[in-house]
């Protein structure tokens, strides 16, 4: 893993621990998303360095590219326009 102290985007050093998260589907190892403080950017910190980095992304297993997990994306980004759409309404 390499460990990053500044922002991949912005360059900036002002991140933060966010969250972490396990990787249910595939590997089973705890993630943790750090965020740039100053374009609010996340990002895996410690990343996988890219001669590992195919593990985490095996086609066969991999969730995001499944039907179910793009009909969840979807709906999330309907959902969430739709009830900004409400809420102006009202």
């Amino acid at each position: 893993m390499e460990r990053l102290s500044n922002c991949l985007v912005c360059g900036s050093k002002k991140i933060i621990n966010k969250k972490s998260l396990i990787d249910y589907s595939l590997t089973k190892e705890t993630f943790t998303l750090y965020q740039c403080l100053v374009c609010g950017v996340l990002f895996t910190n410690p990343r996988p360095k890219k001669d590992k980095i195919n593990k985490y992304y095996d086609l066969k297993k991999y969730d995001s590219y499944s039907k179910k997990t793009m009909f969840l994306v979807l709906f999330m980004v309907l959902f969430k326009n739709l009830t900004t759409l409400i809420k102006q309404v009202y």
